[in-house]
């Protein structure tokens, strides 16, 4: 999925989500509460990097870093 399309898909433009991914600037909490809704991932993953919440079908899709 292009980022556009993702963006879009959470309710956000592709400027911000863009500046999120690129760590520029951090989302504030509605904005995290929306992606958590529409996509499955946790507060701890977005804030943290935490996978152990994750439903696995999402954990295995997020590579790991190391």
């Amino acid at each position: 999925m292009a980022q556009v399309q993702f963006a879009q898909m959470v309710g956000l433009t592709q400027q911000s989500w863009n500046n999120y991914e690129r760590g520029r600037r951090r989302i504030d909490l509605d904005q995290a509460f929306r992606l958590c809704a529409v996509t499955g991932v946790t507060l701890d993953w977005i804030y943290f990097g935490d996978r152990s919440g994750l439903p696995l079908r999402l954990a295995q899709m997020i590579p790991e870093e190391g």
